[in-house]
């Protein structure tokens, strides 16, 4: 494991003096080994905090600070953006707030910057700490490799009175390494439950396959097929239609690229992991070389003949299926009728369902009931509905910024809004792509001029939406100026037209999102106070005389308030 307590911590964490914690605090990562990010591969870890009562005596809690070091220095473990999020285990606590401080706010004798996140109990019956509490952190990962010290703070005493509380200190150290080519955890699931493994599906259903891996390009095979069913740098995959029988499935992992484009040179041995998972078909399709019947035979579905067949005196009362060319006089089917070949019907009439799996050409013809197409259907002149309502869209979803991969045609929606006090500083800046799209809008609080350039500070909120294709990849993303005084408020939705085959219609591919560059501009007043004294002493040269004191005072406070404000342009990047 990469995290581990300090020693100086050790003794701090079991409350011994010097205003030591008095609950325990047990640090977890994953992956267990945290690895930098590259510029071609960045890496998230995950953080757990776990706060363990381990003195035998009552301890009462109601808030804990955990601040965790972020920049690009190697001492730093996540990156400021996108900024690292925070989650505990029990809906007894909530996260309360995140600000970015300084280390010295923090009591620190350092200058670097710490993303503070608040956790506060909710309710006073539940200071008392005899059940499992886990705070956690996620992040990007900062390209250096190096320690990184997360400090606790904590609000407790060993009373149940709130005001007897006071605050504890306590740290402990992260590790980040060099990143090590690795291929894990290659699982299939159903594509409703993506964390619950499954080895069994039914004929015909999605497979979800997903690994882990800081690998660039990824291809997957599967048995009797020589070219592999997914190629890409995605860490997850979802199979439509699945397979008909038991299948093992081969993942191979790769640090190079597409293997098909490129040219090695030198002798070049690319290094290849791999992993395979098996799953077995709860229905199978069964196709045996031969096959004898001693005792009966029953068909419950639909029975096929290929070759050429006499029956006698044959009464079917349910499917007759014929692949082959079919000639029927005077035919009367009282059940279901399959055409799958060319079929001539003369005084046919069906009492039951016709079912045509090949083409089929109808003229004229008229549809007095429900018309229903169980596959898809393709409209080459257009498709009207003039008479009556046409409903294509479903409820919009509320998703969260990150990426996703559309299972259906949809739109989205981006909204950025303002806060409620319009006198504090606030920029936001929403982004969303997919498949050569790129639309982005601007909220919070600007500056406007009136006609005599009177200043004013206005709310601003923007939306944009973009249609995204079924099976594209679309993206959403968040920026706030890093001079905020108060975050926007921002707000994004999926709303999707049909429905997709497994009900989802949409995925959640990864926490990334777009990266795009903003930046901000702060207008400083120059002061001119060394022209305006400068002016002052010229006038006593010119009349060869000093000015008297309150007089030489009065004068420059004139002048001062005379003088027009100049600006000069402070530059922010977002990227700072």
């Amino acid at each position: 494991m990469t995290a581990r307590r300090k020693r100086g911590s050790e003794k701090k964490t079991n409350g011994n003096g010097g205003g030591g914690c008095l609950l325990t605090y047990l640090p977890s990562t994953f992956p267990s080994t945290v690895q930098v990010s590259t510029s071609q591969t960045p890496m998230q870890a995950i953080v757990n905090t776990a706060a363990l009562n381990q003195s035998g005596s009552p301890v009462y809690c109601n808030q804990v600070l955990i601040a965790v070091p972020i920049g690009t220095a190697a001492n730093e473990l996540f990156a400021a953006f996108p900024a690292p999020t925070a989650a505990v285990n029990t809906g007894k606590w909530a996260i309360t707030s995140m600000v970015v401080k300084h280390g010295r706010e923090l009591g620190l004798d350092t200058d670097v910057d710490y993303a503070t996140f608040t956790f506060q109990c909710r309710d006073q019956s539940d200071f008392l700490i005899n059940y499992n509490l886990v705070f956690g952190l996620q992040g990007r990962v900062s390209l250096l490799t190096g320690d990184s010290e997360i400090m606790i703070g904590e609000q407790s005493g060993t009373s149940s009175d709130p005001n007897t509380f006071t605050l504890k200190r306590t740290s402990y150290t992260v590790t980040a390494y060099t990143p090590q080519f690795y291929l894990q955890n290659f699982v299939a699931t159903v594509p409703t439950a993506p964390t619950v493994p499954a080895s069994e599906f039914a004929n015909g259903a999605n497979i979800r396959l997903s690994w882990e891996s800081n690998g660039t390009f990824f291809q997957i095979y599967e048995k009797n097929n020589p070219m592999p069913i997914y190629s890409g740098s995605q860490t997850v995959y979802t199979m439509a239609g699945g397979v008909a029988t038991d299948t093992t499935f081969v993942l191979v992992a790769m640090m190079t690229g597409n293997p098909a484009t490129g040219s090695a040179q030198g002798g070049f041995a690319p290094i290849y992991l791999y992993e395979e998972v098996t799953v077995t078909i709860s229905n199978p399709d069964l196709k045996p070389k031969s096959s004898t019947i001693a005792g009966n035979a029953h068909v419950g579905g639909t029975f096929g003949v290929t070759g050429k067949t006499t029956l006698s005196n044959a009464s079917l009362s349910g499917t007759l299926g014929v692949s082959g060319q079919t000639n029927l006089g005077n035919a009367n089917v009282g059940g279901t009728l399959g055409v799958s070949g060319q079929t001539n019907l003369t005084n046919a009439i069906v009492g039951g369902t016709l079912t045509a799996s090949g083409s089929s050409t109808l003229s004229n013809t008229a549809v007095n009931g429900t018309l229903g197409v169980s596959g898809a259907a393709s409209f080459s002149g257009g498709l009207f509905g003039t008479n009556s309502p046409v409903g294509i869209m479903t409820a919009a979803q509320g998703v969260n910024p990150g990426s996703f991969v559309a299972h259906t045609d949809g739109l989205v929606i981006g909204a950025v809004s303002w806060p409620a006090n319009p006198d504090l500083y606030c920029m936001c800046w929403i982004i969303g792509n997919t498949n050569g799209i790129v639309v982005a809008a601007t909220g919070g609080n600007h500056g406007a001029f009136a006609n005599d350039w009177t200043k004013w500070r206005a709310s601003n909120g923007n939306t944009f939406m973009f249609p995204v294709s079924k099976g594209n990849r679309w993206s959403l993303g968040v920026a706030q100026a890093p001079s905020n005084e108060i975050a926007a408020p921002t707000s994004f939705y999926w709303v999707p037209l049909g429905t997709a085959a497994n009900g989802n219609t949409f995925e959640r591919v990864s926490d990334e999102q777009p990266e795009f560059k903003v930046s901000e501009v702060h207008r400083r007043p120059v002061r001119n106070d060394e022209y305006i004294r400068e002016l002052v002493a010229t006038i006593e040269a010119i009349f060869d005389k000093p000015i008297e004191r309150m007089l030489r005072k009065r004068l420059i406070n004139v002048l001062t308030k005379m003088q027009v404000e100049e600006y000069e342009n402070e530059s922010y990047s977002g990227d700072d």
